[in-house]
């Protein structure tokens, strides 16, 4: 992984130092940090790799990567991420092998601002920020000539750095602080589970070498450090679905990778092991209001945080009325109609609440499209002989599928990130088959 990133040292140099820059700003609130990314982005607007992994990293949060009031990072570099990929198509042509997908995806899309225009509320809002991560996701696998390994050690030593990032504005707070309220960002304003959902998946790409057996022992330790203080960090959040998604998407993962040859896992199982075991053991100890949440005891009492309670009420009063094409996209809808029954809030769940905003049809067509990339990924895994790339994003795609137990994540860019990386490694599947024949 290092010497392919010393191959492009300019373009690495850069392609890093934006995520540094990105999480300078969060502490800081300068507005020169986003000036300065926007100008490193627009310089390399011709390589959309190099952009990337800030772009990755930003569209994990919009309130914690915030400059302002409302004003997003993530914002400006979508549309700088989308631009960079139609220069890059212009200049070097299209890749046509994910065409498979374009029908469902157009079928999707219309049909999303149609269930936005004609919504309860009418807004477009839902639509306008549904639409970037679909853009993206028909764009970026057209990329030609694709490096495949630099841009996976790209965004494995940004995310990376962005969990050390975290851990030190985690740190500036004062562990006596996190142990009687969750962690809300440095200014105490971001939704801690926005905030655990980011880290669980930056958790989930730095382990993912660990995962791949990478050769390089610095990095496997890295990897799998880097991990276990993801889950630290979700832990201090007080996040019992990004918990859980972070530790099933990994073991779901582990299993599947492992079992092709488990003798090479057993030093590290054990060791993982022994560290789960003492960091959960000490845990248990610690007084913590925060800590508390994980217990089987908290959760009955909250129903799930009031996810129940809006569940029953979607399935008793509002899926009947509104089967077919439901109350239309965005949570806003959603929260107008369950308001006359007494709630308002969404489910906050991938299913139920994509089920009452796009109805019957609508979650038709995305959990078709879903489980189609999904499933080709998947394959693709089990044939390739180079399998990074693919641990990569499955491990993604189900950490966000697991985390939708607990959250709405339909809407989110980085879960259409996700399914962009799956498609992407999927159509250059034979440029990781050539890397691996000219490395061995």
């Amino acid at each position: 992984m290092i010497r392919v990133l010393l191959q492009q040292k300019y373009d690495t140099f850069i392609a890093l130092l934006m995520p540094i820059m990105l999480l300078t700003m969060t502490v800081t609130h300068n507005s020169i940090f986003l000036y300065a990314i926007i100008g490193l982005c627009l310089l390399h607007i011709i390589k959309p790799i190099v952009i990337f992994p800030v772009y990755f990293i930003a569209s994990l949060s919009s309130a914690y990567f915030a400059i302002g009031e409302g004003v997003s990072v993530g914002r400006f570099l979508s549309l700088i991420m989308i631009i960079s990929l139609v220069v890059d198509l212009t200049i070097k042509g299209v890749n046509h092998k994910s065409d498979w997908c374009l029908p469902v995806l157009l079928l999707f899309a219309v049909y999303c601002f149609l269930s936005a225009l004609l919504s309860v509320t009418g807004s477009l809002i839902p639509f306008i920020l549904l639409i970037q991560g679909l853009i993206v996701l028909l764009l970026l696998p057209k990329i030609k000539g694709l490096n495949i390994q630099y841009l996976c050690s790209l965004l494995f030593f940004s995310c990376f750095i962005a969990l050390i990032g975290v851990w030190i504005q985690i740190v500036s707070v004062g562990f006596e602080q996190l142990m009687y309220e969750r962690y809300h960002g440095v200014e105490g304003e971001t939704n801690s589970n926005r905030i655990a959902m980011m880290v669980m998946q930056l958790g989930l790409v730095v382990v993912s070498p660990f995962i791949a057996h990478e050769k390089n022992k610095m990095i496997r330790l890295s990897s799998i450090l880097g991990y276990i203080l993801s889950v630290v960090i979700i832990l201090f959040t007080g996040s019992r679905a990004s918990l859980i998604a972070s530790l099933g998407a990994f073991i779901i993962t582990f299993i599947k990778i492992s079992h092709q040859n488990i003798r090479k896992y057993i030093i590290p199982i054990l060791i993982i092991t022994i560290i789960a075991y003492i960091i959960f053991k000490q845990v248990s100890h610690i007084d913590s209001k925060v800590f508390d949440r994980f217990s089987l005891e908290s959760l009955e009492n909250s129903g799930g945080s009031d996810r129940w309670p809006a569940i029953k009420i979607f399935i008793h009063y509002i899926f009947p009325i509104y089967p077919l094409f439901g109350v239309g996209l965005g949570g806003e809808n959603f929260n107008v109609v369950a308001s006359h029954y007494g709630m308002n809030h969404p489910c906050h769940n991938i299913f139920f609440d994509s089920l009452a905003q796009l109805g019957l049809f609508g979650i038709f067509i995305f959990m078709y499209l879903s489980f189609n990339i999904f499933n080709k990924t998947w394959r693709s895994l089990n044939s390739s002989p180079y399998q990074f790339p693919f641990i990569i994003a499955l491990i993604l795609v189900l950490g966000a599928v697991i985390n939708g137990i607990g959250e709405t994540v339909y809407l989110e860019k980085w879960f259409w990130n996700a399914l962009s990386l799956c498609l992407l490694f999927i159509v250059n599947k034979k440029t990781g088959k050539e890397w691996v024949d000219i490395n061995h």
